[in-house]
C-alpha cells in the first residue's frame, strides 16, 4: 500500500526537524537504519517511503512517539523541550560571540525574565 504524498511529507518534514535539533548528520541517522546515506536523504526529501520497521528506529533514536513521526500529534511529550530551528540559530550565533558578549546578553535574558516572572505575580495579586 502506497502512503499519500501529504503524509509522506510530514514523515519526511519531522525527520529531518528532529535530525536538525538534534546536530546529527544523514549519516548518523542512515547507519541507524542501517541504510547509505544517499538512501536516507530520499526519505528526508520525501522520494522513498519509509516502511514501519524504520519509523520505529528512528522514534527509539530520537527519543519521540511514532505518532509525532507519522504527524498524528503536533508534539511529542519527549519532544516538547527539543529546540526550534531559531532556537538552534541563536546558539550557533550565541557560541561564536566572545565570552563577555556572551555575559551581557545572559544579563539581559535573565533581566527580561526576572521583568516578566515579576509581571505576572503582580497580575496574579
Amino acid at each position: 500500500m502506497s502512503l499519500s504524498k501529504e503524509f509522506v511529507n510530514i514523515i519526511s518534514q519531522r525527520i529531518k526537524l528532529l535530525r536538525k535539533i538534534k546536530k546529527y548528520k544523514q549519516k548518523d541517522a542512515a547507519e541507524i537504519l542501517g541504510i547509505s546515506s544517499s538512501a536516507y536523504s530520499l526519505y528526508e526529501t520525501g522520494k522513498r517511503e519509509m516502511g514501519l520497521e524504520s519509523i520505529v528506529k528512528l522514534a527509539e533514536y530520537y527519543g519521540v512517539s511514532t505518532d509525532y513521526i507519522l504527524g498524528r500529534i503536533e508534539t511529542s511529550e519527549r519532544a516538547k523541550d527539543a529546540v526550534s530551528p531559531k532556537e538552534l540559530d541563536l546558539i550557533k550565533k550565541y557560541r561564536m560571540l566572545d565570552s563577555s558578549v556572551q555575559d551581557a546578553i545572559c544579563g539581559f535574558i535573565d533581566a527580561s525574565y526576572a521583568a516578566v516572572v515579576e509581571k505576572e505575580k503582580e497580575n496574579r495579586a
